[in-house]
């Protein structure tokens, strides 16, 4: 039995609606070969949703389920905007926005943690609760830091803005 992973991205200039994507899937399972292919993943869209189960029907052979990472990822936003975490998540934002905007700031951190980097918030929603858990794992060596002459002398200390 050959087992095989294949992401498949479908890039289109059509709108992405249930019925274009299941056309899109039914093609790529084709030319795959439907004796070959016993699941298909995708986002968690409700366009997706939809074109995951007209696959299904056409195809009975396939099952189609989200993607367990971006169901997740809507649960940690959810979590996120929940009042008990709002200004945590905001505070850990800023100041790793701030760290990684001064570069002597992040030399230092860095020398402080041992090299290490934080996860910094990006467009994907993932890193919030990595840079909860990166800034909770290195918390001793950011007290060291906060209390160092490198920080207290910097005139970046005495910024209130961030």
């Amino acid at each position: 039995m050959c087992q095989m992973t294949r992401f498949i991205e479908l890039c289109s200039s059509e709108v992405h609606d249930a019925n274009m994507l299941a056309n899109l899937l039914e093609k790529k399972v084709d030319d795959i070969g439907k004796d070959k292919v016993v699941q298909v993943v995708t986002d968690n869209g409700a366009n997706f949703k939809a074109a995951g189960k007209l696959l299904m029907e056409r195809i009975p052979t396939i099952f189609w389920s989200p993607c367990a990472a971006h169901c997740l990822d809507l649960m940690l936003e959810e979590i996120g905007n929940l009042e008990a975490f709002k200004k945590h998540i905001a505070r850990a934002r800023r100041v790793t926005t701030f760290i990684y905007r001064h570069g002597r700031i992040l030399h230092a951190m860095r020398e402080k943690t041992g090299g290490a980097d934080l996860v910094r918030p990006t467009a994907t929603r993932f890193a919030t609760s990595f840079t909860l858990k990166s800034l909770y794992k290195h918390k001793d060596p950011f007290k060291v830091f906060f209390v160092s002459e490198k920080w207290v002398g910097n005139k970046l200390a005495k910024n209130k803005s961030w």
